[in-house]
Protein backbone atom coordinates (compact mmCIF):
# COMPACT_ATOMS: atom_id res chain seq x y z
CA UNK A 1 0.00 0.00 0.00
CA UNK A 2 1.29 3.51 -1.28
CA UNK A 3 2.34 5.54 2.20
CA UNK A 4 -0.10 8.48 1.11
CA UNK A 5 -2.88 5.71 1.38
CA UNK A 6 -1.96 3.98 4.40
CA UNK A 7 -1.75 7.58 5.86
CA UNK A 8 -5.22 8.09 4.37
CA UNK A 9 -6.92 5.39 6.25
CA UNK A 10 -5.08 5.40 9.64
CA UNK A 11 -7.30 5.26 12.68
CA UNK A 12 -7.19 8.10 14.74
CA UNK A 13 -5.11 7.95 17.93
CA UNK A 14 -7.51 10.02 20.00
CA UNK A 15 -9.98 8.26 22.48
CA UNK A 16 -13.52 8.94 22.69
CA UNK A 17 -15.04 9.22 26.54
CA UNK A 18 -15.29 5.58 26.70
CA UNK A 19 -12.25 5.00 25.33
CA UNK A 20 -10.90 4.14 21.78
CA UNK A 21 -13.39 2.23 19.64
CA UNK A 22 -13.61 -1.21 18.31
CA UNK A 23 -12.69 -2.18 15.23
CA UNK A 24 -16.08 -2.36 12.99
CA UNK A 25 -17.17 -4.14 9.81
CA UNK A 26 -18.60 -2.48 7.30
CA UNK A 27 -22.25 -4.11 7.69
CA UNK A 28 -22.13 -4.05 11.38
CA UNK A 29 -21.65 0.35 10.70
CA UNK A 30 -24.48 0.29 8.11
CA UNK A 31 -27.33 -1.13 10.20
CA UNK A 32 -26.03 0.22 13.67
CA UNK A 33 -26.15 3.34 12.60
CA UNK A 34 -28.86 5.58 13.36
CA UNK A 35 -30.33 9.52 13.93
CA UNK A 36 -29.61 10.56 17.56
CA UNK A 37 -29.87 14.46 18.27
CA UNK A 38 -28.25 15.39 21.58
CA UNK A 39 -25.24 14.45 22.52
CA UNK A 40 -22.86 14.33 25.05
CA UNK A 41 -20.61 17.46 25.17
CA UNK A 42 -17.10 15.86 25.40
CA UNK A 43 -15.62 17.77 22.31
CA UNK A 44 -14.39 15.00 19.59
CA UNK A 45 -10.88 15.16 18.59
CA UNK A 46 -9.50 16.72 15.60
CA UNK A 47 -8.13 13.94 14.01
CA UNK A 48 -10.82 11.98 14.44
CA UNK A 49 -13.39 14.52 12.55
CA UNK A 50 -10.32 14.63 10.22
CA UNK A 51 -11.16 10.83 9.65
CA UNK A 52 -14.62 11.38 9.45
CA UNK A 53 -13.60 13.78 6.06
CA UNK A 54 -11.42 11.29 5.15
CA UNK A 55 -14.15 8.78 4.35
CA UNK A 56 -16.31 11.04 3.21
CA UNK A 57 -14.39 12.04 0.61
CA UNK A 58 -14.16 8.50 -0.63
CA UNK A 59 -17.64 8.74 -2.07
CA UNK A 60 -18.03 8.08 -5.77
CA UNK A 61 -18.15 11.15 -8.16
CA UNK A 62 -17.77 11.28 -12.05
CA UNK A 63 -15.10 12.92 -13.35
CA UNK A 64 -13.19 13.58 -10.46
CA UNK A 65 -14.77 16.72 -9.23
CA UNK A 66 -15.28 16.31 -5.79
CA UNK A 67 -17.97 18.18 -5.18
CA UNK A 68 -18.07 18.31 -1.79
CA UNK A 69 -17.75 21.21 0.71
CA UNK A 70 -17.16 20.89 4.15
CA UNK A 71 -17.69 23.63 7.04
CA UNK A 72 -16.64 22.33 10.87
CA UNK A 73 -18.06 23.84 13.26
CA UNK A 74 -16.61 23.28 16.94
CA UNK A 75 -16.58 25.30 20.00
CA UNK A 76 -17.93 28.70 19.79
CA UNK A 77 -18.20 28.29 16.00
CA UNK A 78 -21.63 26.44 17.30
CA UNK A 79 -22.62 29.74 18.37
CA UNK A 80 -21.98 31.78 14.71
CA UNK A 81 -24.18 28.26 13.03
CA UNK A 82 -26.53 28.74 15.79
CA UNK A 83 -27.09 32.56 14.98
CA UNK A 84 -26.79 32.06 11.67
CA UNK A 85 -29.93 29.38 12.28
CA UNK A 86 -32.43 31.91 14.03
CA UNK A 87 -31.08 34.77 11.40
CA UNK A 88 -32.07 32.74 8.70
CA UNK A 89 -35.87 31.65 10.37
CA UNK A 90 -36.65 35.38 11.10
CA UNK A 91 -36.27 36.09 7.35
CA UNK A 92 -37.78 33.05 6.14
CA UNK A 93 -41.06 32.97 8.57
CA UNK A 94 -40.44 37.12 10.31
CA UNK A 95 -43.61 36.10 12.55
CA UNK A 96 -42.10 33.42 14.20
CA UNK A 97 -42.02 34.65 17.66
CA UNK A 98 -38.75 35.47 20.20
CA UNK A 99 -38.93 32.03 22.18
CA UNK A 100 -38.68 29.90 18.99
CA UNK A 101 -35.81 32.00 17.50
CA UNK A 102 -34.22 31.57 20.94
CA UNK A 103 -34.51 27.90 20.68
CA UNK A 104 -33.23 27.51 17.10
CA UNK A 105 -30.40 29.61 18.34
CA UNK A 106 -28.95 26.80 21.04
CA UNK A 107 -29.58 23.60 18.29
CA UNK A 108 -26.13 23.71 17.45
CA UNK A 109 -25.21 23.79 21.27
CA UNK A 110 -26.71 20.37 21.61
CA UNK A 111 -23.94 18.96 20.02
CA UNK A 112 -19.88 19.36 20.20
CA UNK A 113 -19.53 19.42 16.72
CA UNK A 114 -21.85 20.22 13.47
CA UNK A 115 -20.61 19.41 9.79
CA UNK A 116 -22.35 21.32 6.64
CA UNK A 117 -21.70 19.77 3.63
CA UNK A 118 -22.05 21.96 0.41
CA UNK A 119 -22.24 20.53 -3.08
CA UNK A 120 -20.20 23.33 -5.32
CA UNK A 121 -21.99 23.36 -8.87
CA UNK A 122 -20.51 20.91 -11.88
CA UNK A 123 -17.94 21.98 -13.97
CA UNK A 124 -17.63 18.99 -16.79
CA UNK A 125 -19.41 19.87 -19.57
CA UNK A 126 -21.15 15.93 -19.33
CA UNK A 127 -21.84 16.24 -15.71
CA UNK A 128 -25.61 16.72 -14.82
CA UNK A 129 -26.17 18.61 -11.09
CA UNK A 130 -27.93 15.87 -9.79
CA UNK A 131 -25.09 13.63 -9.96
CA UNK A 132 -23.40 16.07 -8.41
CA UNK A 133 -26.31 16.16 -5.60
CA UNK A 134 -25.98 12.26 -5.05
CA UNK A 135 -22.29 12.39 -5.20
CA UNK A 136 -22.16 14.80 -2.01
CA UNK A 137 -25.53 12.69 -0.62
CA UNK A 138 -23.09 9.78 -0.82
CA UNK A 139 -20.24 11.63 0.84
CA UNK A 140 -22.58 12.35 3.86
CA UNK A 141 -23.47 8.62 4.19
CA UNK A 142 -19.69 7.91 4.04
CA UNK A 143 -19.38 10.48 7.10
CA UNK A 144 -22.35 8.96 8.90
CA UNK A 145 -21.03 5.44 8.54
CA UNK A 146 -17.63 6.25 9.62
CA UNK A 147 -19.00 8.58 12.49
CA UNK A 148 -20.41 5.52 13.74
CA UNK A 149 -17.78 2.96 13.90
CA UNK A 150 -15.80 5.57 15.93
CA UNK A 151 -18.04 5.37 18.48
CA UNK A 152 -20.50 8.79 17.29
CA UNK A 153 -24.00 9.42 16.95
CA UNK A 154 -25.06 11.57 14.24
CA UNK A 155 -28.00 13.44 12.99
CA UNK A 156 -28.15 14.46 9.32
CA UNK A 157 -30.72 17.70 9.63
CA UNK A 158 -31.75 19.67 6.12
CA UNK A 159 -30.67 23.24 6.04
CA UNK A 160 -32.08 26.62 4.54
CA UNK A 161 -30.57 26.12 0.69
CA UNK A 162 -32.97 28.87 -0.45
CA UNK A 163 -31.39 31.08 1.79
CA UNK A 164 -28.29 32.89 0.35
CA UNK A 165 -27.85 34.65 3.32
CA UNK A 166 -27.41 31.87 5.52
CA UNK A 167 -25.08 30.09 3.39
CA UNK A 168 -22.76 33.13 3.51
CA UNK A 169 -22.69 33.35 6.86
CA UNK A 170 -22.45 29.52 7.55
CA UNK A 171 -18.90 30.22 4.55
CA UNK A 172 -20.51 28.40 1.52
CA UNK A 173 -21.09 30.06 -1.64
CA UNK A 174 -24.49 31.36 -2.54
CA UNK A 175 -24.23 29.15 -5.93
CA UNK A 176 -23.42 25.91 -4.05
CA UNK A 177 -26.41 23.81 -2.48
CA UNK A 178 -26.65 22.90 1.29
CA UNK A 179 -26.80 19.34 1.45
CA UNK A 180 -26.75 18.81 4.81
CA UNK A 181 -25.92 19.87 8.44
CA UNK A 182 -24.92 16.79 10.50
CA UNK A 183 -24.86 17.39 13.88
CA UNK A 184 -22.14 14.54 15.98
CA UNK A 185 -21.03 13.49 19.28
CA UNK A 186 -20.67 10.92 21.67
CA UNK A 187 -24.45 9.45 22.77
CA UNK A 188 -25.79 9.63 26.29
CA UNK A 189 -26.05 5.87 26.29
CA UNK A 190 -24.95 3.04 24.92
CA UNK A 191 -27.40 2.51 21.19
CA UNK A 192 -29.34 -0.83 21.18
CA UNK A 193 -29.88 -1.36 17.20
CA UNK A 194 -32.70 -0.65 16.03
CA UNK A 195 -35.29 -2.44 13.99
CA UNK A 196 -34.19 -2.19 10.08
CA UNK A 197 -36.68 -2.09 7.08
CA UNK A 198 -36.59 -5.09 4.67
CA UNK A 199 -36.19 -4.53 0.65
CA UNK A 200 -38.54 -7.17 -0.55
CA UNK A 201 -41.33 -4.63 -1.07
CA UNK A 202 -39.41 -2.30 -2.62
CA UNK A 203 -37.84 -4.42 -4.83
CA UNK A 204 -39.05 -6.15 -8.60
CA UNK A 205 -36.53 -8.60 -10.01
CA UNK A 206 -36.07 -9.34 -13.73
CA UNK A 207 -35.02 -12.18 -14.43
Amino acid sequence: MPPARADLIRRPTSAGPAGPPPRMDALEALYGRQSVGVHRPDPVPRDVIEALLAAASQAPDHYHERPWRFVVFTGEGRRKLGQAIADSTHRCYPEVPAPALAAERAKPLKSPLAIAVGQAPPQHEHLQEIESICAVACAVQNLLIAAHAFGLASHWKNGADGDPEFKRAIGLRPAQRLIALVYLGYPLAPLPIPPRPGFADRTTWVE
